[in-house]
Parts: structure tokens; C-alpha cells; sequence
């Protein structure tokens, strides 16, 4: 018998449902300082990295995008990417243009962290 584990591919949510589940502001549960710390420090390293991997790719949809701010989900497993579409392209061609590129941006992320595990991303795009 194999037991199903209930964490990745059990269920397709889509990057607005898995923002409201891991991202909403969880202020007031207590958090210790440490960790929280710790997290903001994570998400510091990860913006970087992404806005650096973002600014290297040569899709032309993404030309004039860029990261603007990066939300941890409390137990750091994902990241919210937010991403101006800029001037050159619609927000629906750099949504595109970033699941294409997801497994790169992975990629960089691993080649960067220090983590047993990569974070998987959900990418939010603003006009």
C-alpha cells in the first residue's frame, strides 16, 4: 500500500487561492522574533535573487518588468513574487512569460540558497 501524501500536486489551486490561503497578513499570531527575523532576512536574499534572474531573462515580454516586493508565507515553503508589467507588455503576456520562466527562476534560487528545499513561487503582476 502507498499512502498519498496530501502536500504537492493534491490539489490545483491557482496563484490567487494559494495567495489568500499562505499570504494573508498573520500579524497577531505570536510569531517568535527570531523567526520572524530570520524570515524577513530569507525574503531579502530571495528578492535579490529574483530581481537579478528577472533582469537577466531574454523574453521579450519581460523586457520592462520588474520585481517590486516578495512576501514569505509564514513557514517559508512559498514565495509571492509581485511584478510590475511596466510599459512594453500586458499583464496577462508577463503572467505568461513568468510560468514559463518559473523552473529557471527556481533554478537561481537554488543555486542561491542555502535550503534543503527551494521555495515554489506564485507571481502576482501589476499593471
Amino acid at each position: 500500500m502507498s499512502k498519498k501524501r496530501a502536500g504537492r500536486g493534491a490539489s490545483e489551486a491557482t496563484d490567487a487561492e494559494l495567495m489568500d490561503r499562505f499570504f494573508a497578513d498573520s500579524r497577531g499570531h505570536g510569531a517568535p522574533r527570531a523567526r520572524d527575523r530570520k524570515l524577513k532576512q530569507l525574503a531579502r536574499e530571495v528578492y535579490r535573487v529574483l530581481a537579478h534572474a528577472l533582469a537577466e531573462l531574454a523574453d521579450p515580454r519581460l523586457e520592462s518588468a520588474f520585481a517590486l516586493e516578495v512576501r514569505p508565507a509564514p513557514d517559508a515553503s512559498r514565495f509571492a513574487l509581485q511584478v510590475s508589467a511596466g510599459a512594453q507588455a500586458t499583464v496577462s503576456e508577463v503572467e505568461a512569460a513568468l510560468e514559463a520562466a518559473r523552473g529557471h527562476l527556481r533554478g537561481e534560487l537554488s543555486m542561491a540558497l542555502a535550503r534543503k528545499r527551494v521555495p515554489d513561487l506564485i507571481f502576482e503582476v501589476v499593471p
